[in-house]
């Protein structure tokens, strides 16, 4: 059984229309319903409250989604803990593709879903209009994959699925982070840390409206206080991890790439400090041998032990590290580099007759062959 935890603040309309599809789209003896309300003025208490198939725990005070969430997962009976969202809207076959990931294997610990409004890229292009085609669209699109779960260096909270071990090993979320943003990326580097992986379930697609409960002020005072939020969460996280002011850049290396690659193409990804960008080059290129090497990586974060990947102090160390023979040699920041030609030299030599070494600064992308080709 899945303990479901939702957390309830003015979205009575949203909260009933994602009830109301988890009671549609998931078989009834298979999950237990746990909301947090955080103080709602809207009425939604007054409806949760005549919900017979509902746990309600009420707080007078909003408690954020770190608090209200460890509320709910406090109470919980179930062999996994989904985190979802109140403005989600679940659909066919969603919860038990997201069970066949995370019990796929001893050690994943948490597991999450695609969507049409989210970072981290877990986000799809879809072109439905209105809730029968985002159904119709969804039934298709969650057909059981396992080639589709990929490992992935975080997961949005929006629809997190996290096996009951993994949460009794690392505990709660950290609500040093409350109201919101960041907490989903701690957890995943604590689930790391204690030897648990992490998938994204890219076989299962759920609707997300997308910050709902943030949408109680005008649009400029909203902007203004998540702006704030995020910046002080940010400065949070890397204080409690060793993080740089970098860690929340990310860089769609695939755009660096041909679309289509040669079949079992060799791919290095050099410089890749938190091992972000590896994770979706991955999941684009399956066919491909895409490993990475981390330089100069913070010591705390870990890697999938799904993915190869290696460490180097330095770019120099990098590049001897890099195995003959590449297709492509990506490095994020060479451009800073670039007056290190031995370093340059030692990466030519590492490609094949045909191979590139690949890298982008803000006038462009530049592609250097091998030496003497």
């Amino acid at each position: 059984m899945t303990s479901i935890v939702i957390l309830s603040y003015n979205t009575l309309a949203l909260t009933r229309l994602c009830i109301e599809s988890i009671r549609t789209y998931t078989a009834a003896d298979s999950y237990e319903l746990i909301v947090v309300d955080n103080g709602s003025a809207d009425g939604s208490r007054t409806w949760l409250k005549e919900q017979e198939d509902i746990l309600l725990l009420c707080n007078e005070t909003n408690r954020g989604f770190a608090g209200g969430c460890n509320q709910g997962m406090r109470a919980a009976h179930g062999d996994s803990l989904l985190l979802l969202n109140s403005d989600t809207i679940v659909t066919p076959h969603w919860l038990t593709n997201l069970r066949r990931a995370l019990f796929s294997a001893p050690d994943i610990g948490a597991v999450g879903a695609m969507t049409n409004a989210a970072s981290n890229g877990q986000m799809l292009p879809v072109h439905y209009d209105g809730l029968e085609q985002m159904e119709s669209f969804a039934a298709r699109f969650n057909v059981p994959d396992p080639s589709k779960w990929q490992p992935w260096f975080m997961l949005v909270g929006f629809c997190l699925l996290i096996r009951r071990e993994a949460y009794i090993e690392i505990g709660e979320l950290d609500e040093a982070f409350s109201p919101g943003y960041y907490e989903d990326d701690d957890y995943a580097i604590r689930l790391r840390q204690a030897g648990f992986d992490i998938l994204l379930a890219q076989d299962t697609f759920i609707h997300h409206f997308g910050s709902a409960s943030f949408r109680k002020e005008n649009d400029s005072e909203k902007s203004t206080k998540m702006q704030a939020l995020n910046r002080r969460n940010r400065v949070y996280l890397g204080e409690k991890w060793g993080l740089g002011e970098d860690y929340a850049l990310s860089v769609d290396c695939s755009m660096l790439l041909p679309a289509v690659l040669p079949k079992k193409a060799k791919v290095t990804l050099l410089d890749f400090r938190y091992g972000k960008n590896i994770y979706p080059l991955r999941a684009r290129h399956p066919e491909a041998e895409v490993c990475g090497i981390l330089v100069g990586a913070c010591p705390l974060l870990c890697p999938s032990p799904r993915v190869a990947v290696r460490r180097a102090a330095n770019l120099a160390e990098a590049a001897h590290a890099v195995q003959a023979g590449q297709d492509f040699i990506v490095v994020l920041t060479l451009a800073a580099y670039q007056e290190e030609q031995e370093t340059v030299r030692i990466l030519q030599t590492k490609l094949n007759g045909n191979g590139q070494v690949v890298y982008s600064d803000a006038n462009g992308t530049y592609q250097i062959g091998r030496v003497g080709r």
